[in-house]
């Protein structure tokens, strides 16, 4: 994703080192990845404090649950592939794995919620 931003064109236009791009993709990268990282954690502390008791949820409330529920499985998609793509273009092997690992924890969870079938 952050490969592709036009600031890295106008690096390789500029005939900017090819090993300071990757360094700046790769530092790019880490830094979007900490940033989605911190989204997550502060949506979960959000959902944790907010969630209503099951005795308070009311009918007219399904509808609005089921979009924002849509809404988590779409981000966590976005997630799981800015990871793969992060890992992907990691130079650094440890720092891929910790970019496939966090994708796998997505999946994981996303499989989770989905809900069971009989």
């Amino acid at each position: 994703l952050c490969s592709r931003s036009f600031g890295f064109k106008v690096a390789q236009l500029a005939q900017i080192p090819p090993s300071c791009i990757h360094r700046a993709i790769s530092m790019a990268a880490k830094l979007e990845a900490e940033v989605r990282a911190r989204e997550r954690n502060t949506h979960s502390i959000m959902e944790s404090l907010g969630e209503p008791k099951a005795h308070e949820e009311r009918p007219e409330s399904r509808d609005s649950e089921d979009s924002a529920s849509v809404e988590e499985c779409i981000t966590a998609l976005g997630g799981f592939f800015a990871d793969l793509r992060f890992a992907l273009s990691e130079e650094d092997p440890s720092k891929s794995i910790e970019f496939l690992n966090r994708a796998w924890k997505i999946a994981e969870e996303s499989v989770a919620r989905w809900p069971r079938s009989n």
